[in-house]
């Protein structure tokens, strides 16, 4: 059992195992955090479209997260070509997904036995000096917030006074009792305000916070809470300026799809539209492009079939050449700079014609009816 864990237990049996009061702490308590463990999180699809923890003597807080959940919005589900249907609200950037509340209550659901880790003690720096309160003795942790930061988070914690602050966020995401999911974050010096982040985290699941604030005399104050994930991805899509250059010149029609996932949609090329709930973090994108050159009248050409087509060739008796621009294990996710929470995150992307394997041209390539295609993709993905 972790040292956090047996000065809770002590303080809650003199409390007559009730919820922990408040009262005068002073202890000191020394562990090493434990290291850092990553997660991964998973998604489920569908598609639509449209064009357009307390110290050891006494306690010193009553630690617990209110958890705040951003809205989800109902989405309709439309037919894959150019049906509109209603997107998802998002959710604000400042709307919080998780508070700490600095009372001390441990949230329902957070054991502090099963919790590995506590922050360890600083050593006593100098004179003491209690012009801003007498410390950490008594609860000094003022405030902490959780924000949105795609399915990630942002977590902000203020203390009236300048503290050491370790957080420790644990999942137990199959609720067997243990932490899956345990991570420490360490502010590395004694400050009044620490922000920290986490990102792709797992979408829609709660997740529990211990914040543990030592200041210059080795006085601990607790707090403890949630705060659940942000559950809904809406990827909005528009494609560019579709180029296409070389191949033959006595082009009649053009044809263009594009292909997201290995579902096919015939587009009507620049300034086309998709909106697609619940789409995978990674995808695999592609525009095809079709092009029929000019035949004598009687000349009966066949049609496209493009979900069995290659990405590239051509046919006599289809009177058409094709190729395919492509942008493979594209993440969405993306981590804009500058911000540190977010609901909503634009960027774009272009796709082009692949070279050849080991630095080869790309199959195709010298031929009459070879041609290259570059697509410009821009991207706003919403969180809700």
């Amino acid at each position: 059992m972790s040292v956090v864990a047996v000065a809770l237990a002590a303080a809650m049996v003199a409390a007559g195992g009730s919820a922990l009061g408040f009262t005068t702490p002073t202890t000191t308590t020394t562990t090493v955090p434990l290291g850092l463990v990553a997660e991964t999180a998973t998604t489920t699809t569908t598609t639509t479209t449209t064009t357009i923890a307390p110290p050891s003597t006494t306690t010193t807080t009553q630690p617990s997260f209110a958890a705040v959940t951003a809205p989800v919005a109902t989405v309709t589900t439309a037919l894959p070509l150019a049906a509109a249907t209603t997107t998802t609200e998002p959710a604000s950037d400042d709307v919080p997904i998780g508070q700490i509340d600095t009372s001390g209550a441990v949230p329902p659901g957070l054991d502090l036995a099963a919790l590995p880790g506590a922050p360890a003690a600083p050593p006593v720096a100098g004179d003491v000096d209690f012009s801003a309160g007498p410390g950490c003795a008594y609860q000094c942790i003022s405030s902490g917030v959780a924000y949105p930061r795609g399915f990630g988070v942002e977590l902000v914690v203020e203390t009236r006074v300048p503290a050491d602050l370790v957080l420790i966020v644990a999942r137990d995401g199959d609720g067997d009792g243990s932490y899956e999911f345990t991570e420490h974050l360490d502010s590395s010096g004694r400050v009044t305000r620490f922000s920290a982040a986490l990102d792709h985290l797992a979408r829609g699941a709660t997740y529990y916070v211990t914040v543990a604030a030592t200041d210059e005399l080795g006085d601990i104050s607790y707090a403890f809470g949630q705060f659940t994930t942000l559950s809904e991805r809406t990827v909005n899509l528009v494609v560019g300026d579709v180029d296409i250059i070389g191949g033959p010149t006595n082009i009649v029609h053009t044809d263009t799809v594009f292909i997201i996932d290995g579902d096919y949609w015939d587009i009507d090329g620049a300034g086309w539209e998709l909106v697609h709930v619940g789409l995978d973090r990674r995808v695999d994108l592609a525009l095809r492009v079709y092009r029929e050159w000019q035949v004598a009248g009687s000349t009966l050409c066949e049609g496209s079939y493009p979900e069995t087509d290659p990405p590239t060739g051509n046919s006599d008796d289809r009177c058409e050449t094709w190729n395919t621009a492509s942008l493979n294990d594209l993440d969405v996710d993306v981590i804009p700079p500058n911000r540190a929470h977010w609901t909503s995150v634009g960027f774009e992307r272009t796709l082009v014609t692949p070279s050849g394997a080991g630095g080869q041209l790309p199959p195709g390539y010298g031929e009459p009816r070879y041609f290259d295609i570059s697509a410009s993709i821009s991207f706003v993905v919403t969180y809700s």
